[in-house]
C-alpha cells in the first residue's frame, strides 16, 4: 500500500494547497489516472499530510487541486513511499554462482544485479568483464532480472 506524504508550504500561501487529490497510475496524463480517496485537506497550521493509498499501483503520482482549474496549486514537498515487500536474496556473498553454488531461495544462485558484477562467468564467478557478461550462452547476465 502506498503512502504519500504531502508538505505544505508555511511561509506563505498555505491555503493554496486545498482541497487536493492525489493520482496515480500508469499515465503521465496526471488526470488519467486513478483517485487515491477523494477530496483531502490539511490543516493550515500542520506542516503535512499522510494520506494511505491501499491497493494501489503506478508509475506517476500526481497532486492537483480540486474543483476549478483556475486556482494556483502551491506545496513545499511529496513523498511516496512503496510498500513493497523485500524480495530475498538470490546470490551468495563470495562472489560464486551457477550450478553447484546453490543460495538461499535460488538453485543455480545468481550474482547480484545492482553490484559491480551482475553476471555469472562459465566458471561460477560473479564479475563484469566480457567474460562475464557478453559471452553468449555460456554465462547468465542476472541484471534486470529479480522478480
Amino acid at each position: 500500500m502506498p503512502t504519500v506524504v504531502i508538505y505544505n508550504r508555511l511561509d506563505c500561501c498555505s491555503e493554496r494547497l486545498n482541497p487536493f487529490n492525489i493520482l496515480i497510475g500508469d499515465s503521465d496524463q496526471v488526470a488519467s489516472n486513478t483517485k487515491c480517496g477523494g477530496d483531502h485537506q490539511i490543516d493550515l497550521s500542520q506542516p503535512s499530510i499522510s494520506v494511505s493509498c491501499p491497493g494501489m499501483t503506478g508509475r506517476y503520482v500526481g497532486v492537483r487541486l480540486s474543483g476549478s482549474s483556475r486556482q494556483y496549486l502551491s506545496l513545499c514537498e511529496v513523498q511516496v513511499f512503496s510498500n513493497a515487500v523485500a524480495l530475498p536474496k538470490k546470490w551468495r556473498t563470495d562472489g560464486r554462482c551457477g550450478t553447484g553454488f546453490p543460495a538461499p531461495g535460488a538453485d543455480p544462485g545468481q550474482c547480484d544485479p545492482d553490484s559491480v558484477s551482475p553476471c555469472c562467468s562459465p566458471h561460477n564467478y560473479c564479475g563484469a568483464t566480457y567474460w562475464h557478461c557478453d559471452c553468449g550462452n555460456s554465462c547468465v547476465d542476472y541484471r534486470n532480472t529479480l522478480g
